[in-house]
């Protein structure tokens, strides 16, 4: 395990850092932009595995996944193609299992 890029917490591999998807979604703390990452991000895979690339390439060996638009697409496509790619997650209390996690 590369102590640079990850930690441990009982005895899980979780990445130091790692990609957010509030740009992805177009989430309003982006103020006039947000709009526009929506538009380009919420149903481009490609889209986003480029932002994903980018995070990796600076040391980010994961991704904070909530389920919308095409995530699950870019980050599956990143775990396929990085074996070192953690992905997090997490869902609402009472909707287990959630139908966007596999």
């Amino acid at each position: 395990m590369d102590k640079q890029l990850f930690t441990e917490f009982e005895g899980v591999k979780i990445p130091l850092v790692s990609t957010g998807v509030s740009p992805f979604a177009g989430s309003p703390q982006f103020g006039d932009k947000a709009s526009a990452y929506r538009e380009k991000f919420f149903n481009d895979a490609n889209a986003m595995l480029e932002i994903m690339e980018a995070c990796y390439e600076g040391g980010g060996r994961g991704i904070g996944a909530i389920p919308f638009g095409k995530v699950g697409e870019a980050v599956k496509i990143m775990k396929e193609t990085h074996d070192d790619y953690i992905i997090t997650g997490s869902t609402l209390p009472g909707i287990l299992p959630d139908p966007g996690i596999e």
